[in-house]
């Protein structure tokens, strides 16, 4: 999770991930409060209990209120720090920039990045929203940055790819309407 912006619900939700690993891995246990107001809580590996795929959850219908995660108990914690700074350092190009990450999930066998920057779209810029020239998976809001801007930036890319490679650009963050 170093360096994942986002809250843990909005992360088990979205199996939040990065750098070989993601957020459902880790997941024991997930509480919701239900469309009724009641809370829920349902075991991973249980009949009915939360799954994970790739950027999506299963089973988990309602607000998550609770979380309950498995550490990885073979890794010292001298390695955990370690690969924590090693992530920070990776991900130091990008504090203070407002941006949700990564914005289309990878298809498969390729990468969102490598195909965005084929097709030449690092630095476009729509308004104050701008493809990274660091990453061309990430949309950085700039100064006066509209949510329009970035929507629209969102469209031009998935165009742009699909026309370059026939490849529809499914989105890795949730667009709520």
């Amino acid at each position: 999770l170093e360096g994942i912006p986002g809250t843990v619900g909005g992360g088990v939700r979205m199996n939040a991930g990065a750098w070989g690993s993601q957020l459902g891995d880790f997941v024991a246990e997930v509480s919701v409060l239900d469309a009724s107001g009641t809370t829920v809580t349902r075991r991973t590996g249980e009949p009915g209990g939360p799954e994970f795929d790739y950027r999506s959850s299963f089973n988990i219908d309602g607000i998550i209120t609770e979380v309950i995660l498995r550490t990885d108990r073979r890794a010292g914690r001298a390695e955990i720090s370690g690969r924590r700074t090693e992530i920070s350092a990776a991900r130091e190009w990008m504090k203070g920039k407002r941006c949700a990450g990564s914005v289309f999930k990878n298809p498969a066998g390729d990468a969102a990045g490598r195909l965005i920057e084929s097709a030449g779209l690092k630095g476009w810029r729509i308004g104050g929203a701008v493809v990274s020239e660091r990453h061309a998976n990430v949309i950085i809001a700039g100064d006066g940055a509209l949510a329009s801007d970035v929507l629209a930036l969102i469209e031009i890319v998935r165009s742009r790819v699909r026309a370059a490679t026939g490849i529809y650009m499914e989105l890795e963050v949730v667009v709520l309407e």
